[in-house]
């Protein structure tokens, strides 16, 4: 049987790992997941059955945007590991014009050449790399765009996963931006220096959605890029299939449901019930869900 043949069939039960997080949706009906784990239910109208057209309103567009960004910071802070074996801290920084610099194409074009020469200065002086291999992109990041209020300044909140300790990092970032301000760490929104993981998480995880929600409604961004992510992060693993996902919520322990809400209302699916589970207290076990989940179809 090929995977094709295995994505198409119905199912009432969907799990998303990111990181320590599992989520689990149980539906009112079968629903068939397609070859990209796209939902292809249909509808009936009375005469013509009609593919269920995604919500394009600015409001599912800023939930479904928060819960990607959510998974992918889920599935990324700690992950990445230094020469040593140990989990890099991330770093959030924030970028800054000193110019009045409100248009988000001029804005976007000054992010890349900052991502291209903090890779550049990474790799050649804290990796010891030669400038072929400096110049490929190495840095994971996570950042949300953000106009000021007063000035209507492009703004960038950038999330780091694995920047190495840079000596003298204000001076050095001073001129590898160029622009204007940064701040590293943000300006009253914590860290992730203390390795209480899920209150880092959680405390600028709120920040990055807030701007986002935000976004959704400046016109100044309509049918553009809210977020950028690096091309290598680690994704969040999505599969579908009562049977898995049965056999790991039986080993998830009770205490680390954090969050439930049950039949929550949807035209298409009738309703569905909706369980978060965190993992952080259990990592032993997160490694196994993770080494069992790993041989399964997987949908990223």
């Amino acid at each position: 049987m090929g995977l094709d043949s295995l994505l198409i069939k119905p199912t009432t039960m969907q799990l998303v790992k990111s990181g320590d997080i599992i989520e689990i949706y149980k539906f009112a009906v079968e629903i068939t997941y397609g070859r990209k784990g796209k939902i292809e239910n249909e509808i009936d109208d009375g005469k013509n059955k009609k593919k269920v057209a995604s919500e394009d309103s600015l409001a599912s567009s800023a939930r479904r945007t928060k819960r990607n960004i959510k998974r992918l910071m889920y599935s990324n802070v700690w992950r990445w590991l230094k020469a040593d074996g140990g989990p890099y801290t991330p770093i959030p920084i924030t970028l800054t014009f000193k110019d009045e610099v409100t248009d988000v194409a001029v804005g976007n074009m000054e992010f890349t050449k900052f991502i291209r020469r903090l890779n550049y200065e990474v790799g050649i002086i804290e990796g010891g790399k030669n400038i072929i291999e400096s110049k490929k992109s190495e840095l994971q990041y996570l950042a949300v765009i953000e106009f000021q209020k007063k000035s209507q300044r492009v703004h960038y909140h950038i999330l780091f996963f694995n920047l190495p300790y840079m000596r003298n990092i204000y001076d050095r970032m001073r001129k590898i931006w160029g622009r204007g301000i940064f701040n590293v760490n943000g300006k009253h929104k914590g860290s992730f220096k203390s390795k209480s993981k899920h209150k880092g998480v959680e405390k600028i995880l709120g920040y990055y959605c807030k701007y986002i929600t935000d976004n959704h409604y400046d016109k100044r961004l309509f049918k553009k890029k809210k977020f950028f992510a690096s091309r290598n992060l680690l994704k969040p693993i999505k599969i579908v299939g009562e049977a898995k996902v049965r056999e790991i919520r039986a080993e998830l322990p009770t205490d680390s449901l954090e969050w439930q809400k049950e039949d929550i209302p949807v035209p298409y699916l009738q309703s569905f019930s909706y369980y978060r589970y965190n993992l952080a207290k259990y990592p032993e076990l997160e490694k196994e869900i993770t080494n069992y989940i790993d041989p399964y179809f997987k949908i990223q």
